[in-house]
């Protein structure tokens, strides 16, 4: 029975692994491209995240969904000022309300049982920050998914999703790289 699932599951994590990297690729290329691979990526990533007990990170992907259409959107009209922008403008506003976040979901997880809750809800409040900021056009975000991906890294690690460890792993060096690259355009 368990041989007879592997084989659709690698497919969906090649999928989701291969749709992912090129999105976060595209990303820092700023190609509005990298919206709609992203949300081919999380919807599958959620389904895996879900399957595994980590129902905030899967509950992370169906906003990112939400999030992908919001920044497919708004990089077509070519406008990146959000209602958001005057608030982001000041980080630390941005990552209080991550820290504000952090409890809550925390809380919700313990109510479902959820694997991991403190890592698992700490990484998804600041990955709707970090998103908020990419659809804004806003190099910090890149220095928020450096330390996010480093830490995904270990909780994959620690659920025995290999292949979603590497991923982020790469994703992790792909965001250094899109800081690089978008400080080096003065993109901020």
């Amino acid at each position: 029975m368990l041989l007879n699932n592997i084989g659709p599951i690698l497919f969906l994590d090649a999928l989701a692994l291969v749709s992912g990297v090129l999105a976060v690729w595209l990303t820092v290329r700023k190609n509005i491209a990298c919206w709609p691979l992203g949300i081919v990526s999380v919807s599958l990533q959620g389904f895996r995240f879900f399957q595994n007990k980590l129902y905030a990170d899967a509950l992370l992907q169906l906003l990112y969904v939400c999030l992908g259409a919001y920044g497919w959107m708004r990089w077509y009209k070519g406008t990146t000022q959000t209602p958001l922008h005057n608030f982001f403008k000041h980080r630390t506003r941005a990552l209080a309300l991550a820290g504000m976040l952090w409890p809550l979901l925390y809380s919700l997880l313990i109510c479902f049982n959820g694997a991991r809750p403190i890592m698992d809800s700490g990484l998804t409040a600041f990955s709707i920050v970090a998103t908020l900021f990419a659809v804004q056009k806003n190099a910090f975000n890149w220095l928020l998914w450096t330390g996010i991906d480093a830490v995904y890294v270990v909780l994959f690690l620690k659920q025995a999703l290999w292949p979603y460890a590497a991923l982020y792993g790469f994703y992790t060096i792909l965001a250094l790289w899109g800081f690089y690259t978008w400080t080096r355009q003065k993109t901020v």
